[in-house]
């Protein structure tokens, strides 16, 4: 139980890396967070919105990842959660 509470206090940059989404690591998850208030706000960018903020491969796979919608709603129980 320890750990779950742990989790919800975890940077939100850190949950947009764990993802495991292509070439979203460490650095561009930081800058992501920089544009939204939360993890799940991110899944609604367009790559116009992205657009000079981050590398177009970046864009692509982000932006491929949020047109599922099984990512967009495991993102958002993950915000419903806390996490």
């Amino acid at each position: 139980l320890k750990a779950i509470e742990d989790s919800k206090s975890v940077e939100y940059w850190r949950v947009l890396a764990g993802l495991g989404i292509r070439r979203l690591g460490k650095t561009y998850s930081k800058q992501l967070m920089q544009l939204v208030d939360t993890p799940y706000d991110a899944m609604f960018l367009v790559a116009a919105d992205l657009k000079d903020k981050l590398p177009p491969s970046v864009i692509k796979t982000l932006t491929d990842f949020s047109s599922v919608a099984a990512n967009r709603e495991m993102v958002l129980e993950l915000a419903n959660l806390g996490v």
